[in-house]
Protein backbone atom coordinates (compact mmCIF):
# COMPACT_ATOMS: atom_id res chain seq x y z
CA UNK A 1 0.00 0.00 0.00
CA UNK A 2 1.75 3.31 -0.70
CA UNK A 3 1.88 5.72 1.63
CA UNK A 4 2.33 9.67 2.02
CA UNK A 5 4.12 12.29 3.83
CA UNK A 6 3.12 15.89 4.78
CA UNK A 7 4.52 19.32 6.06
CA UNK A 8 3.52 21.48 8.81
CA UNK A 9 4.07 24.75 8.16
CA UNK A 10 2.54 26.27 11.09
CA UNK A 11 3.63 23.95 14.01
CA UNK A 12 5.84 20.97 14.69
CA UNK A 13 2.92 19.23 17.30
CA UNK A 14 0.83 16.45 16.43
CA UNK A 15 -2.17 15.85 14.36
CA UNK A 16 -6.00 17.21 16.37
CA UNK A 17 -7.27 15.00 19.24
CA UNK A 18 -8.96 13.25 15.96
CA UNK A 19 -7.77 12.43 12.29
CA UNK A 20 -9.30 11.91 9.38
CA UNK A 21 -7.73 8.97 7.20
CA UNK A 22 -8.17 9.54 3.19
CA UNK A 23 -7.48 7.42 0.09
CA UNK A 24 -6.36 9.26 -2.92
CA UNK A 25 -8.08 7.97 -6.31
CA UNK A 26 -6.74 10.32 -8.62
CA UNK A 27 -4.39 9.55 -11.85
CA UNK A 28 -0.83 11.66 -10.60
CA UNK A 29 0.53 12.82 -7.45
CA UNK A 30 -1.31 15.81 -6.10
CA UNK A 31 -0.23 17.88 -2.97
CA UNK A 32 -3.08 19.80 -1.12
CA UNK A 33 -2.98 22.35 1.44
CA UNK A 34 -5.28 21.93 4.93
CA UNK A 35 -6.81 25.22 4.96
CA UNK A 36 -7.41 25.53 8.90
CA UNK A 37 -4.03 23.55 10.07
CA UNK A 38 -1.70 25.00 7.11
CA UNK A 39 -0.42 21.10 6.71
CA UNK A 40 0.39 19.91 3.24
CA UNK A 41 -0.77 16.27 2.45
CA UNK A 42 0.99 14.86 -0.48
CA UNK A 43 -0.42 12.04 -2.43
CA UNK A 44 2.27 10.08 -4.25
CA UNK A 45 0.19 7.68 -5.94
CA UNK A 46 -3.26 6.13 -7.25
CA UNK A 47 -4.15 4.56 -3.31
CA UNK A 48 -1.78 6.46 -1.42
CA UNK A 49 -3.71 6.81 2.09
CA UNK A 50 -3.26 9.35 4.85
CA UNK A 51 -4.47 10.56 8.15
CA UNK A 52 -5.24 14.42 7.76
CA UNK A 53 -5.90 16.69 10.39
CA UNK A 54 -9.62 16.28 11.65
CA UNK A 55 -10.03 20.14 11.26
CA UNK A 56 -9.02 19.90 7.79
CA UNK A 57 -11.49 16.70 6.74
CA UNK A 58 -15.03 18.97 5.73
CA UNK A 59 -12.82 20.78 3.15
CA UNK A 60 -10.85 17.60 1.81
CA UNK A 61 -13.85 15.54 1.23
CA UNK A 62 -15.04 17.84 -1.10
CA UNK A 63 -11.83 17.08 -3.28
CA UNK A 64 -12.71 14.83 -6.13
CA UNK A 65 -10.05 12.58 -5.87
CA UNK A 66 -10.38 12.02 -2.42
CA UNK A 67 -12.33 9.34 -0.89
CA UNK A 68 -12.69 9.82 3.46
CA UNK A 69 -12.02 6.11 4.84
CA UNK A 70 -12.36 6.77 8.82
Amino acid sequence: MATSRYQDRRTSRGFSLTAAVFRYTGRNQSTVAGPVSGRYYRFTSTGATLEADARDAPWLEQLPDLQRLA
